[in-house]
């Protein structure tokens, strides 16, 4: 089978994802980590883009209507955020 070619609002919907989360939200994250002060200020800007994971899973399911991931998958999911959201950062040498 062949699926049709993709319309033209179809190509216009994918640049603007493409556009705003992969320039606009890259660009904001990298001047974030190039503006933290501390290793801490720095693991609080990469748990929140590890919690866009959780976001786009639940948008996906609620608003989509998408199928749950196998329960392997959501056992990782649950296991990012949880892990970069400890309060102290333990660095080398501390």
């Amino acid at each position: 089978m062949r699926p049709p070619a993709p319309t033209s609002s179809q190509v216009l919907q994918t640049l603007m994802v493409a556009l705003s989360s992969g320039v606009i939200a890259t660009t904001l994250f990298l001047r974030a980590r190039n503006a933290a002060q501390d290793a801490y200020s720095i693991a609080a800007i990469d748990a929140t883009q590890a919690g866009e994971v959780v976001f786009a899973l639940a948008g996906e399911v609620l608003l989509l209507g998408m199928p749950l991931p196998p329960q392997e998958a959501l056992m990782g999911v649950s296991w990012s955020p949880a892990a970069s959201s400890d309060s102290r950062l333990e660095l080398p040498g501390n």
